[in-house]
């Protein structure tokens, strides 16, 4: 089987040497690290089965040259293993970008960061944050000196003046102006 496309370039960002792979064995995904090309690979595992058989016999076992090349797989496999994509009871779960951010966390804990490093990674992303903000802040205020309406409208404001308007807006407390209206008598 082979693993989603978009999975595959999503975990060589996080680390180029990430592969995934399909385990027929227990039926899941694994992620694996640096794992050998495949004729290299081969190779070092016909290599290691007969010293794994020469070293069996010497102990007084017999077995398979196939038999030890699978002991041997086995074994590279679980040497180069990163993580299975499975559930959290251990059932089988699709490739998603659930493993991503496992393989993130799992990286940040490799990384091994102290209190300061978390401390300093914090204040940056605040200072980054702050800055964000400002810069759209300022954006506010340089749009306002640019419109000269706004600028109009905020003088007014300020001096306590009625607004200008291009409409004639009717005040409440003023008597109505139009003709052959005739105002309710008390």
């Amino acid at each position: 089987m082979r693993p989603d496309r978009t999975i595959a370039r999503a975990l060589r960002r996080i680390d180029p040497l990430l592969e995934i792979r399909w385990v027929p064995r227990i039926e899941r995904w694994g992620v694996y690290h640096d794992l050998p090309f495949r004729e290299d690979l081969q190779r070092l595992i016909e290599q290691n089965a007969v010293e794994l058989q020469v070293d069996l016999v010497r102990r007084g076992y017999l077995c398979t040259r196939q038999v030890c090349e699978e002991m041997v797989w086995l074994q590279t496999q679980e040497r180069y293993l990163v993580c299975y994509v499975v559930e959290d009871d251990g059932g089988f779960r699709p490739l998603d970008g659930r493993i991503m951010e496992k393989l993130k966390r799992m990286d940040q804990l490799r990384q091994n960061w102290d209190v300061q490093d978390w401390k300093t990674y914090m204040t940056v992303k605040a200072r980054l944050a702050q800055e964000q903000r400002e810069r759209a802040q300022d954006d506010y205020y340089a749009q306002v000196r640019r419109c000269g309406i706004t600028q109009q409208f905020l003088r007014d404001a300020v001096q306590g003046t009625p607004p200008l308007r291009s409409v004639y807006v009717e005040q409440p407390d003023q008597p109505s102006r139009m003709a052959g209206v005739v105002e309710p008598a008390e």
